[in-house]
């Protein structure tokens, strides 16, 4: 189906947004959390180069490559096709996306770094609190970080900085009004500058569902660092599955998803359900 282009949903559309995406997460909960395994997999052998330099590059370069990921998984269960990797895994043109943006993000990490001061400061005060690290050993010698610790530096590496690179992505999408740049570059391959475009124009005729997407971004990320980092992890799957489904429903004209339906795969074809559509 091709793109329509922008049209007026309901000041309540993105309730709606919310609820469709947990659905298509709900059809295929095995898919979804294998896609995730593999992304924090990537991310593990990503922070194990040596050269720091390379580690935040990994990083910013995953965020939006697993975004990209978890849109055509969300249309995959919407069709109830296969979660095969030649449907999911996203192309060269996406990889060629994945780095600009990661260019971007690492543009701006200097910044991201100073605005992030206060987040590290939190979690160092969170986990003392909680009886996890103490900033004094008890020879009276400062304590490592935290960060550095055996139990505390996985969890907050693998989960918080793959889910603040997502967030801060997100947040910069949503400030310049490309929240549906990626659904469109993704589903139909649409040149970037008219996409650009036409993802600013939703904003203007849709502002009031636009400030309720806001509203539930900054409440995944700001229960990132409350979860030891862990909750960054569940980032990218919801954010690609909402950016599927407002995109489907503003530029497609589609509000709700496919009926469910059984594929089964025989002799290299899929059969759905019977009464499936």
């Amino acid at each position: 189906m091709g793109a329509l282009g922008p049209r007026q949903v309901e000041p309540d559309a993105w309730q709606g947004w919310v609820g469709q995406a947990a659905e298509l997460i709900r059809r295929r909960p095995l898919a979804w959390l294998a896609w995730t395994a593999a992304v924090v997999l990537l991310h593990f052998v990503s922070q194990q180069a040596t050269w720091g330099v390379l580690r935040t590059l990994g990083t910013l370069a995953l965020a939006p490559l697993s975004l990209l990921l978890f849109i055509r998984l969300a249309l995959v269960a919407d069709y109830s096709k296969p979660a095969r990797g030649g449907l999911v895994l996203p192309g060269n043109r996406d990889c060629l996306i994945a780095l600009a943006m990661a260019a971007i993000l690492s543009a701006l990490h200097g910044t991201a770094l100073l605005a992030l001061q206060p987040a590290v400061v939190g979690f160092e005060q969170l986990v003392e609190q909680a009886g996890y690290w103490s900033p004094r050993l008890d020879t009276g010698e400062p304590a490592a970080p935290p960060l550095s610790h055996a139990f505390m530096g996985p969890m907050y590496i693998f989960g918080a900085l793959l889910g603040l690179a997502g967030g801060v992505l997100l947040v910069m999408l949503l400030a310049l009004g490309q929240w549906f740049l990626l659904p469109m570059l993704v589903l139909h391959s649409a040149p970037v500058h008219p996409a650009a475009v036409v993802s600013s124009q939703a904003y203007t005729i849709n502002p009031v569902p636009m400030m309720g997407l806001a509203g539930v971004l900054l409440v995944a990320v700001a229960l990132v660092p409350f979860s030891l980092g862990w909750a960054g992890v569940l980032v990218a799957p919801a954010a690609g599955a909402l950016m599927y489904v407002s995109y489907r429903d503003v530029f497609l004209g589609v509000e709700a998803n496919r009926p469910a339906s059984v594929v089964e795969e025989r002799g290299g074809q899929e059969t759905a359900a019977p009464g499936s559509t």
